[in-house]
């Protein structure tokens, strides 16, 4: 999953609690991070993404050198 289906995962989440002052009350996180994390200035933590089902797994691959 890309970073901008996050985002639109957690922008579906805002809409359906009805406003981001909401959700990040109902994530237990602040405005400020939730808001932060929506327009991609810091990735969603652990709060964030097992609240959207998520979890983050970071892994190197090999391609051939490119």
């Amino acid at each position: 999953m890309t970073d901008a289906q996050v985002k639109r995962l957690l922008n579906a989440a805002v809409r359906k609690a009805g406003s981001q002052q909401l959700a990040a009350a109902q994530l237990g996180i602040s405005d400020a991070y939730l808001s932060d994390v929506r327009r991609g200035l810091r990735r969603p933590g652990p709060k964030i993404l097992a609240a959207l089902g998520l979890s983050r797994r970071d892994f190197y691959t090999k391609d051939g050198g490119r």
